[in-house]
């Protein structure tokens, strides 16, 4: 009776192990620096998630907040001054801007940037001060010319730094190829039914897909807990969705790349059953 715990079979076991975590971190550091580290597919990321509704009234709720500060007669037109600002982040007209904030989230996320985030109000005070002055004279007073500039509406310190992190899985990414590759070689090598290797294989990349697809979520819980700002957290959270719907996609490639690795190893060993009446006697 063979032994089914063998140091032979626990060097096997735990290299798939490794084969696993390596192609996961191979995974995320591929999307990591296509996604989030470039700066320009990071911008326009940031532009297409800084144009959702919610976005449009996060940023107007941060810009309001900043200008009414220590203001409290200018705080009687916070609504108006929130639609507004809402109603110019709207399509193209404030792209430019919003391509500054995505900029600015990217230096403070990515470059160790200590300067906070800011926007150009200027569009805001053209559109703004008319009606202020028309329906709202005495707030309009209350309002000096360099109101409508530029504001920081994040604060440095608001939002993490992950450059420390992006710069160590960057470095992981190749040694994680390389040494995946290698064991996987040295597996195909040393079992000795080349099927069973085969399957294996692609039994611990279709888990790492998998892993990618269900960590994406729980990431999103994790990355909610960091901003200290409800209206951050709304661009945080717009911004990773419309990120990791990328790394959930190479996650499903992987586990299909995986599944295809089973049935092609599978079907190796129906072919040699089907070339060998005595072993496939001996399996039946």
């Amino acid at each position: 009776m063979r032994k089914f715990f063998t140091p032979r079979r626990f060097a096997i076991g735990a290299s798939l192990g490794l084969v696993i975590a390596l192609v996961y971190v191979a995974n995320f550091g591929i999307w990591m620096n296509r996604s989030l580290v470039d700066a320009d597919e990071f911008v326009d990321s940031a532009v297409v998630a800084f144009e959702m509704e919610s976005s449009r009234a996060a940023i107007s709720s941060l810009v309001v907040d900043r200008l009414v500060e220590d203001r409290p007669v200018v705080a009687i037109a916070s609504p108006l001054l929130e639609d507004v600002v809402a109603d110019l982040l709207d399509g193209d007209r404030l792209e430019s801007a919003l391509r500054a904030v995505g900029l600015g989230l990217h230096d403070v996320l990515f470059d160790g940037s200590q300067d906070g985030i800011v926007v150009d109000l200027s569009p805001v005070g053209e559109s703004v001060l008319p009606s202020l002055e028309r329906f709202f004279p005495a707030i309009a007073e209350e309002i000096p010319e360099v109101f409508f500039g530029e504001v920081v509406i994040v604060e440095p310190g608001t939002v993490p730094e992950l450059s420390p992190y992006a710069d160590a899985i960057r470095k992981l990414v190749w040694l994680s190829i390389v040494l995946s590759i290698v064991l996987m070689g040295v597996i195909v090598k040393v079992v000795q039914s080349k099927w069973k290797a085969i399957a294996a294989i692609g039994g611990a990349i279709t888990i790492a897909g998998l892993l990618t697809v269900v960590l994406v979520n729980r990431a999103r819980s994790l990355t909610i807990s960091l901003p200290r700002n409800a209206d951050v957290e709304v661009l945080i959270i717009n911004l990773y969705d419309q990120t990791a719907g990328a790394l959930r996609t190479q996650g499903w490639w992987i586990t299909g790349i995986g599944l295809a690795l089973l049935v092609i190893g599978f079907g190796l060993r129906d072919s040699r059953t089907e070339d060998s009446p005595e072993l496939a006697s001996s399996t039946a």
